[in-house]
């Protein structure tokens, strides 16, 4: 891992839908060296997403679509901070993700613990959820991104 992927980063506060996105002083880990990205560029990319980026949303979180300057996609799945849950659920994605590699399981390439959320950064997959592609469209089901 290169210096500037584990460096810190001193953004101001923005918007991101109707919560804000506050990743002053916050630290990306990625766990892949491969990425042409310094964790400054995806930090700044992150803290300009909008509500047009959403992708998926649930009980677990919302995920967007993030888009770099050459096009490259990844998903950012923010986990708001709401009590001791959250914290979990976000610890146990990072143990699961981390220990497991597997052709049909989404490729985790780092984390950001911010204030107010914290944020997984996965390798973006055009072809829908999971949920999505084996029971379709339901009414009245979110979109699970867990």
């Amino acid at each position: 891992m290169s210096d500037d992927q584990s460096q810190s980063d001193s953004r101001s506060c923005t918007e991101v839908g109707d919560k804000s996105l506050c990743l002053a002083g916050s630290k990306l880990v990625m766990f892949h060296g491969d990425l042409p990205y310094a964790s400054s560029e995806i930090l700044k990319r992150i803290e300009d997403l909008t509500d047009e980026d959403i992708i998926g949303s649930g009980g677990y979180g919302t995920v967007y679509r993030l888009v770099m300057d050459d096009g490259c996609m990844f998903a950012v799945k923010k986990i708001d901070k709401q009590g001791a849950n959250s914290e979990c659920l976000f610890e146990r994605e990072l143990e699961i993700l981390g220990s497991f590699k597997h052709r049909n399981l989404v490729n985790l390439r780092g984390y950001c613990c911010a204030p107010a959320a914290n944020l997984l950064l996965y390798d973006y997959l055009p072809g829908g959820s999971l949920d999505h592609n084996l029971h379709g469209k339901r009414k009245f089901s979110n979109f699970s991104c867990g």
